[in-house]
Order: structure tokens, then C-alpha cells, then sequence
């Protein structure tokens, strides 16, 4: 029987991560020049739903200032996971411990595969390339399906970008992460630019639609 684990913010949260009300109010503090979006984000509980609304009026009304404030918005949003990447980037291992007894990594590493609702990098900056070490035998690797990373991942982990390619053959001794929100690193294809991809928003709402046939995705506006 195939055991699997899925995550959330929560999980994040040991490592520093933020949890959705705490990414509200920092998105408050660097959108406090736009008085328009303050007061959205005071509005709503979560800044999913305060997203949720600027995508619906632009849906109503695709006009330049609601696109804009997206653009703004989304920017913003992007700031904030890169602050957390960093801040996890810092830490320099998953383990609290170097007792292997207490390992997180090799705890994670039992599982046949791990299903995360989260959008940031902890996994791909901590875990992805140490599994091997401590899960010798069983993985040499992780990796998430449908996604391949850009040349640089490896060395630039904060800044490098994982590109759709609909290959979801599984990987001989390759861990599968999937990430059913999406990443703050993943992107698409676009004309000649490329669309940034994650799910926010609330349920059963137009702006969350679903990009093609994977359940798992769904479109950031881009200006690319």
C-alpha cells in the first residue's frame, strides 16, 4: 500500500514560513502607498479572497486600472514568498537536529509521495537534493511531475523558474512532489512571454479556473 503525505501552510510555519493571515499583513505593509488595496486587504479576512475580488472586477471590467492593480497586487504577493524563500534559504538544513533519529528528511523520505497545498520553495531549497543522503537506497532525488526546471535550479535556487512539459512519467528513484496550488516559481508559455501559475483564490469562484486538463493549476494574470 502506497503511503502519502500531504502538507499545508502549517508545515511551513516550523521552518518560518507564513501562514495565510500573516501573508495578509505583509502585503498590507508594502501596499500601504495604494490606498485602494489597503483597504481591500482590511476588507478580507485572507488576501486569497482579496485577490479573489480584484480578479472578478477585472473579469467584469477588463480595464487598464483593474488590470493594474493585479499587476500590483501580484507583485506584492511575489515579494512576500521571496522574502520567505530567503528566509528558509538562510537556514541551511530541514533537520533541528543532526541526530538521524530525529531526521525531518528522512522522515519525508518514507513516503511514496508527497502531496503540499503550499506555494513556496522549502521543499525544492532544503529537501529536493538532500534525500539522497539520508534516503540512500530508496531515492536519488525528488522532482515535481509535469514541471522541469530551468538549467540554473541547482545553483540558483531562489531565482530559478520550472516550466510546464506535461511529462508525468514517474522517475525511477525520484521522489514525486505535487504541488496542487502551484509554485511561486512555476510558468507557462505565453505568446512570447510566459504566465506565472498558482491557485488563489476561493472555491467555486471564476477566478480560480483551471488551466487545461490539470486539476492542480491555474493562471496568475501576467504582463509578459
Amino acid at each position: 500500500m502506497s503511503k502519502i503525505l500531504l502538507i499545508g501552510a502549517g508545515f511551513s510555519r516550523n521552518w518560518g514560513g507564513l501562514l495565510a493571515n500573516e501573508v495578509r499583513s505583509h502585503l498590507v505593509s508594502k501596499l500601504e502607498k495604494n490606498s485602494f488595496l489597503t483597504i481591500l486587504l482590511h476588507r478580507h479576512v485572507g488576501f486569497e479572497s482579496a485577490f479573489q475580488e480584484l480578479r472578478l472586477s477585472y473579469e467584469n471590467n477588463p480595464n487598464k486600472d483593474n488590470f493594474d492593480n493585479i499587476e500590483i497586487f501580484q507583485n506584492a504577493l511575489i515579494e512576500v514568498f521571496k522574502i520567505m524563500n530567503q528566509a528558509f534559504s538562510k537556514r541551511g538544513s530541514m533537520n533541528f537536529s543532526q541526530d538521524r533519529t530525529y531526521s525531518i528528511i528522512e522522515f519525508l523520505s518514507r513516503f511514496d509521495a508527497i502531496f503540499s497545498l503550499n506555494q513556496d520553495l522549502l521543499l525544492e531549497i532544503l529537501y529536493f537534493e538532500h534525500i539522497a543522503l539520508e534516503a540512500p537506497g530508496k531515492w536519488i532525488g525528488a522532482y515535481c511531475p509535469g514541471l522541469q526546471p530551468d538549467a540554473n535550479w541547482s545553483s540558483d535556487k531562489l531565482n530559478s523558474k520550472w516550466f510546464v512539459n506535461n511529462d508525468f512519467e514517474p522517475q525511477p528513484y525520484q521522489q514525486p512532489i505535487y504541488k496542487l496550488h502551484g509554485s511561486i516559481n512555476w510558468f507557462e508559455s505565453q505568446g512570447d512571454g510566459l504566465n506565472p501559475l498558482m491557485v488563489i483564490g476561493e472555491k467555486d469562484r471564476k477566478s480560480t479556473r483551471l488551466n487545461s486538463s490539470h486539476e492542480w493549476i491555474s493562471r496568475m494574470p501576467s504582463s509578459a
